[in-house]
């Protein structure tokens, strides 16, 4: 960059600082009213990019709201040092980019889950533990407690206990408990979340004798909390003592996956298999790697009972689920404990997709159907059109606009591939001139490419691109640019494919649930990612990524993440042993 361009990009920044400032002050004198500062808006909306100004916003917002929860006592004033405090986003930054879900983003341990909360997973207890007075060495006074439950906060109790669940303090948990008990009643949440403290400590075979006591606390207190969530506090209940037979879950029982969790754990602490394999067959939505309990008793029992490895084998199959890097040891440990397969982990896999260790070779990739293609179309469409007025996806005018667009381009040779650029995703902060660079690439092997943005791509860029066979749609500020990219490629035809590293949850969340395959098998299929910082892409693979079976056995995937929303497969080879003679 020359020196003129460097000083002309210092000055705008500094002129749009200013101008966000002027209008930021005047909110603030006006108690957050923006229509009291319409002059100083138009300025700063002027002086900055869009994406800035809803940026900026969104930021001060957000301090100013933290800053009146530090002045009532709620969040403790941070004292690190500026830096510090930077790096520490980063690095949470990147480890929420790793998240499969929302639910993992938002509570890294949950209720019956695979992780375990450990003092060698985090650096420091969350602030409600913090503020009880709990520390690694789980403990904690009666009059700890009592001063806790002084403080103004909502929902202490609850949320403490949770806490100590999540992360395992069931010392303290139980001191904790037996103050609510000398209170006499307690409220339903509360009661609800005493059940499912008892039941992870019988879930991880911490249970001590004194538990006794408050298993029959509950259980009489059952018939004080409403009917909603009553089954489900009975269930847990059920799950801390032997069970002559598998209890009915209602249909809309809530917390489902958290009971038959606790179910299974109890059959296999009560060495029922048959039990067990009769609730798990029942239980068929139930995801067989969600919880690292029941994964453990699965490996102490799996010696003496053969037919836990085949089940696990035959589950993940059926669910296309592979056990993730931090629990595929527990499942290598039950398989080899069975003493019926043999093991190869890392199998070498050649080009064609054959197996070193078995000579069979890989399930290739699902591809959609055409007519499967035009139903998820109408799906995402239909998701497009619904909520241009309930969640401000795009107006219907925007709609047609972008429907008239791709029919408008020119069309490709038959089985010739198109590619539609999720630009802001791929560009976001980032010069365009490596993005220029990848462009050219992608022309080698795409001969049409279509960029979907907002506006703030320049002008005279826009119009070099039209010279390359780069067409450009330019989406309203306030419309879900993500969708649009998804119905351009999903309207350009079954072979179009998608530049992202978007994983589309949020969208994939709000579709028909009979467009929940189709979504996931065209996501697999025909979603490119990109390396950020260097601006490589890397294609779909060939081969299907999901465990499936061979003629004498299975083949596993295990994911290794290369980088943000790039992995690359490890494969596992699971293989009948020969009986002997």
């Amino acid at each position: 960059m020359s020196s003129g361009s460097s000083v002309g990009l210092k000055l705008s920044r500094k002129v749009c600082y200013e101008s966000r400032d002027r209008f930021l002050e005047c909110c603030d004198r006006n108690d957050g009213d923006e229509s009291k500062c319409k002059n100083e808006k138009r300025t700063f909306e002027k002086d900055c990019p869009p994406s800035w100004v809803s940026h900026f916003i969104r930021k001060h917002k957000y301090l100013k709201y933290k800053d009146e929860l530090s002045k009532e006592g709620f969040l403790p004033a941070d004292q690190r040092h500026e830096e510090d405090i930077l790096r520490d986003a980063a690095a949470t930054a990147q480890n929420a980019i790793w998240c499969d879900s929302v639910e993992e983003i938002c509570q890294r341990c949950p209720i019956f889950g695979s992780e375990n909360c450990t003092s060698g997973q985090v650096d420091a207890l969350p602030l409600v533990l913090q503020r009880l007075g709990v520390d690694w060495n789980d403990s904690l006074t009666k009059e700890g407690v009592a001063e806790f439950r002084k403080r103004p906060i909502v929902a202490a109790d609850t949320n403490a206990l949770s806490a100590l669940r999540r992360f395992r303090l069931f010392n303290s948990a139980r001191i904790y408990a037996d103050v609510l008990r000398s209170c006499g009643v307690v409220p339903p949440v509360v009661h609800l979340e005493l059940c499912r403290l008892l039941a992870a400590i019988h879930l991880e075979g911490a249970e001590k004798e004194k538990d006794g006591d408050l298993l029959q606390f509950l259980q009489a207190g059952l018939d004080d909390i409403p009917t909603p969530i009553k089954p489900t506090a009975s269930i847990l209940l059920t799950s801390c003592s032997t069970m002559p037979h598998i209890p009915s879950i209602p249909s809309n029982v809530i917390e489902r996956n958290s009971l038959v969790a606790c179910l299974l754990g109890r059959t296999l602490r009560d060495a029922h298999v048959k039990m067990f394999a009769s609730l798990l067959r029942a239980e068929r939505d139930y995801p067989i790697f969600s919880s690292e309990a029941v994964l453990k008793l699965m490996a102490s029992r799996a010696a003496k009972s053969p037919s836990l490895a085949k089940m696990l084998l035959g589950r993940s199959v059926a669910e296309r689920c592979a056990p993730s890097s931090s629990i595929v040891e527990l499942f290598v440990q039950i398989i080899r404990a069975s003493k019926v397969w043999h093991v190869r982990e890392k199998a070498a896999i050649s080009p064609e997709g054959i197996c070193s260790a078995c000579a069979h070779k890989l399930n290739e990739r699902d591809e959609l159907l055409e007519e499967e293609h035009w139903v998820l179309h109408k799906a995402v469409l239909a998701l497009l059109e619904g909520g241009s007025e309930a969640f401000s996806s795009g107006s219907p005018a925007e709609i047609r606009a972008l429907r008239s667009h791709v029919r408008s381009l020119p069309k490709v040779e038959d089985g010739g591939k198109t590619l539609v650029v999720d630009t802001l995703n791929l560009i976001h902060g980032r010069s365009v001139g490596p993005f220029y660079k990848m462009l050219l690439a992608l022309l080698e092997e795409f001969p049409r490419i279509m960029l979907i943005t907002r506006p703030g791509l320049r002008e005279n860029f826009i119009r070099h691109l039209s010279t390359i066979n780069v067409s450009v749609f330019v989406c309203n500020k306030l419309s879900e640019d993500d969708l649009f990219v998804l119905l351009a490629a999903l309207e350009t035809g079954p072979n179009c494919y998608v530049l992202t590293n978007d994983q589309f949850s949020d969208h994939r969340s709000r579709l028909d649930t009979s467009a929940l395959p189709l979504f996931d098998k065209w996501t697999a299929s025909r979603v490119v990612r990109y390396f950020g910082h260097t601006f490589r892409y890397k294609m779909p693979g060939k081969f299907t990524c999901f465990p499936h079976r061979t003629l004498n056995g299975f083949h596993i995937p295990v994911a290794r993440i290369i980088s943000p929303s790039i992995y690359e497969h490890d494969w596992m080879c699971i293989v009948k042993k020969r009986s002997k003679k």
